[in-house]
């Protein structure tokens, strides 16, 4: 087993993470972040019409996205874990403050500058969906009222 490992790190040491096929990744990943935000606008714009079709629909098409993001999660968890060195280099990228990181080229300063949108994405996302919480409890309460009274 041991001589297993010896023989892997050896040829490991030498490759380094694919930079590029990372921000390939990244940018697959934001733009599924982008379809995912203007499906949470509609499912917004569903539940303030009360529009119970649609908003099924809307859901429907939302969880689809959601699988293709959980498929893009899993690539590039599959390409950032393969070496210590390789998770190295990705949290040296997703972590900080805009401006603070120095870059050897140019396909990490993309993966960073994704990474920071796709974050800030996820946050506009998360706070729509307790939009959508809050009046689908609304309207819950007010034919629950209609009901019993």
């Amino acid at each position: 087993m041991y001589l297993f490992y010896s023989l892997f790190s050896t040829v490991r040491e030498g490759k380094e993470m694919d930079v590029e096929k990372l921000a390939t990744l990244y940018q697959r990943r934001y733009n599924i972040m982008s379809k995912i935000g203007k499906e949470t606008d509609e499912i917004l714009l569903a539940a303030e019409r009360q529009d119970n079709v649609s908003l099924d629909l809307l859901l429907d098409l939302r969880q689809e996205s959601l699988g293709e993001l959980e498929t893009n999660d899993i690539e590039i968890r599959a390409m950032v874990e393969e070496s210590v060195a390789d998770a190295k280099l990705f949290r040296s990228l997703t972590t900080g403050g805009e401006g603070e990181e120095v870059f050897s080229n140019k396909w990490e300063r993309k993966i960073s500058e994704l990474y920071h949108k796709i974050e800030a994405m996820l946050e506009e996302v998360k706070r729509k969906n307790k939009q959508i919480e809050f009046r689908a409890g609304r309207t819950k309460d007010y034919y629950a009222e209609k009901i019993f009274t």
